[in-house]
């Protein structure tokens, strides 16, 4: 057999070890979620967040970003969501939650890196409210 065919399939099962298991992470997701009723905007803010001192349209931002991250729909999202029930880390080099670590660490203030250990999409959405107010100076 020619060296380079054997190249080409360890290049082939490499791409296939770090691509495949998120992808199947992701699925998992989404029917762990799928009997779930898919909230609207409003009942997400009137059920979770309406008690709060925080504008709608931040807390709602936040969420999308958020279930852009996971690869789910925002109304499948609840506040009490684990993390580590979201994020099934298998044998990735990368998961969601590597692009969850980014998507905070852009959030918050340069200089400043994220040493919070967050348990549910609630502590994840209150952080990045308190850092958002915080750095307007309020």
């Amino acid at each position: 057999m020619r060296w380079y065919v054997v190249v080409i399939g360890i290049l082939l099962l490499a791409a296939a070890a770090t691509f495949l298991p998120p992808l199947y992470e992701r699925k998992y997701r989404r029917k762990r979620m799928e009997h779930r009723p898919n909230l609207s905007d409003e009942d997400i803010f009137q059920q979770f967040y309406a008690g709060s001192e925080f504008p709608k349209k931040q807390v709602l931002d936040f969420w999308h970003q958020i279930s852009d991250v996971f690869h789910v729909d925002a109304g499948k999202l609840r506040p009490d969501d684990n993390l580590n029930d979201l994020c099934k880390k298998r044998f990735s080099i990368f998961s969601d939650l590597d692009a969850l670590e980014h998507f905070i660490n852009s959030k918050i203030r340069k200089g400043n890196r994220l040493s919070e250990k967050f348990e549910t999409i609630d502590n994840i959405i209150q952080y990045l409210l308190h850092e958002a107010r915080r750095v307007q100076g309020g």
